[in-house]
């Protein structure tokens, strides 16, 4: 999935690209952001897993800052922003 997410960053045959973002996501975590922009519904039906899983992990990789997503007004994740 490191190979999508690249191609998405515009950047599909950067050595060091694929080197940084090894090092910042699992193999999980790229392939969920190589699966947006989308609903976490949406994410979550092309990745395979569950809402509440995908969900998580797009928290987990908003707090590192990895991810632009949209905030709901009470501080919830709602939807992803479109790339």
């Amino acid at each position: 999935m490191y190979e999508k997410l690249m191609q998405n960053l515009g950047f599909p045959d950067s050595e060091y690209l694929r080197k940084i973002l090894e090092y910042l996501m699992d193999d999980v975590e790229a392939r969920i952001a190589a699966s947006l922009p989308g609903s976490i519904d949406e994410v979550a039906e092309r990745v395979g897993m569950g809402r509440e899983e995908v969900r998580d992990i797009l928290e987990r990789l908003f707090e590192k800052e990895w991810l632009p997503l949209k905030i709901s007004g009470k501080g919830s994740i709602s939807d992803l922003l479109e790339m």
